[in-house]
């Protein structure tokens, strides 16, 4: 598997909002068509951009795990949909709640993209 977990800190305001930065350019570069997203989330206005750089680059799956999960997938949903007028804004999210990060990670490891690219990401925000 090739997964990375990236992680923001608990520092100011200024600097999360430049780590929040440096998470989306990181995402974009590695462009993973797999993601595992891990709650709770430390920064709650890292995710709007977050899932709008998962969908600039094609992202196919967020699979969220942990407390709260199923929260965070009915929030990335209202992100990914808005105001419904666009239908190309489209990606798969799946909550894991009951389940261990590791049977989270064999779901996306074995969930197989449309166009075929694989690989994972772990992102924690």
């Amino acid at each position: 598997m090739s997964s990375v977990a990236v992680e923001l800190d608990r520092r100011g305001p200024d600097q999360r909002s430049l780590r929040r930065q440096s998470v989306i350019a990181r995402v974009r570069q590695w462009r993973p068509p797999k993601i595992i997203l891990c709650v709770p989330i430390e920064d709650n206005e890292a995710l709007a951009p977050f899932v709008e750089a998962c969908l600039r680059d094609k992202v196919e799956l967020i699979a969220v795990v942990g407390d709260g999960c199923k929260h965070v997938e009915d929030l990335i949903d209202a992100i990914v949909v808005g105001d419904g007028s666009d239908q190309s804004r489209f990606l798969i999210t799946t909550a894991h709640h009951a389940r261990s990060l590791d049977e989270a990670t064999h779901l996306a490891e074995n969930w197989a993209c449309q166009d075929g690219r694989d690989g994972v990401l772990l992102v924690r925000l």
